[in-house]
């Protein structure tokens, strides 16, 4: 089909490789602190990881200026683009950090800490997956707790049917 307009729809495959080259780095930060006698090991992948995601970066901000019709806009291609290489660049600024300090052994803390970032990361992954699909299968997120109101609320039980009584919610 001719487009008078180019339109560019390869942005999703870049983010969902993206998305897979972060939860891998996830997962070797998370091997650091499990498998601490090869944390220098893990530490060069995940630095080869980042270079591929930067690389990534720079090609769908190349994309972003070549592309006249856009999947979603600009401004959150690129906010989004950006947000992944960040969380990227902390995995690997952790992982550096941990060889550049000479750490001799992981705390709980650090391996509690890295558990919780792979499942952010292996969530965020998920969500990203489904923008394509405008957002279908995305993760479900808890329900806003359910507060009592306190605005005012017709009562309809009133013994004259013409007037309608005002009355509170009850406080909790």
């Amino acid at each position: 089909m001719f487009r008078l307009l180019p339109r560019e729809d390869k942005y999703f495959e870049m983010f969902n490789s993206m998305a897979s080259h972060m939860t891998e780095c996830a997962l070797l930060l998370q091997k650091i602190f499990s498998d601490f006698d090869n944390r220098a090991a893990y530490a060069d992948k995940i630095k080869e990881v980042e270079h591929e995601c930067d690389v990534i970066t720079h090609e769908i901000i190349k994309k972003l200026n070549q592309t006249f019709i856009t999947p979603i806009d600009r401004e959150d291609i690129h906010a989004l683009i950006s947000g992944l290489d960040d969380i990227v660049d902390a995995i690997e600024y952790t992982a550096k950090r941990v060889i550049l300090y000479r750490v001799d052994s992981p705390t709980d803390h650090a391996r509690k800490m890295s558990d919780v970032v792979v499942r952010i990361v292996a969530s965020l992954e998920k969500a990203i997956r489904s923008l394509e699909k405008n957002g279908a299968g995305r993760p479900s997120t808890r329900p806003a707790p359910k507060t009592p109101s306190r605005a005012p609320r017709i009562s309809a039980n009133h013994p004259d049917s013409r007037k309608a009584r005002i009355t509170t919610a009850p406080k909790p």
